[in-house]
């Protein structure tokens, strides 16, 4: 470069340990974005993300970017990750199919969300088809394994106010549907 305004950038050095072992350095530069280099699995657990520090918490998941700005080192964090599937009632047809599912890592927690058709409601999860309702939509869980969660569904109770002007349709809550 010369004196015209040219950036000059400045390089740093990201170090990858895994089990304490420097395995992979790579040579980044200021004012750029870089995606984390991911490490294997291992045994049974899963590569899950990096620390930043020997033993620390997990500060950046895999899949996730950086602007490097100095020297930095990563330590590769490990832990069981759990499934969790959904499935959603077919009023129809009376049976379940798969609607979706989401990983969560040992120790954390997930929020579970619900599930509509056109004529019934999710009001919770059971553990097998047809079973009783084990957890509420909306409460937070921490799975100790893999989970199968199927959709604990009510019909629609609606009611119909034929003296307003214009019909309202409410569910058993009276809430609007």
């Amino acid at each position: 470069c010369t004196n015209d305004g040219c950036e000059v950038r400045e390089s740093f050095e990201m170090t990858y340990y895994v089990d304490g072992v420097a395995v992979h350095t790579e040579t980044y530069t200021t004012g750029v974005a870089y995606f984390l280099w991911t490490a294997e699995d291992k045994d049974d657990l899963t590569f899950l993300g990096w620390a930043m520090e020997e033993g620390g918490k997990l500060a950046y998941a895999v899949g996730e970017y950086i602007w490097p700005d100095a020297d930095m080192q990563f330590y590769a964090v490990y832990g069981k990750l759990y499934t969790v599937n959904y499935y959603s009632y077919n009023s129809e047809s009376d049976d379940y199919w798969a609607d979706g599912s989401a990983q969560v890592s040992a120790g954390n927690s997930i929020v579970l969300g619900t599930q509509y058709s056109y004529w019934f409601k999710c009001i919770g999860w059971a553990t097998q088809p047809g079973g009783e309702m084990v957890y509420a939509v909306g409460q937070e869980i921490t799975p100790v394994g893999d989970l199968e969660l199927y959709a604990v569904a009510v019909p629609f109770q609606v009611t119909i106010d034929l003296g307003a002007e214009a019909a309202t349709y409410v569910d058993e809550n009276d809430d609007p549907i």
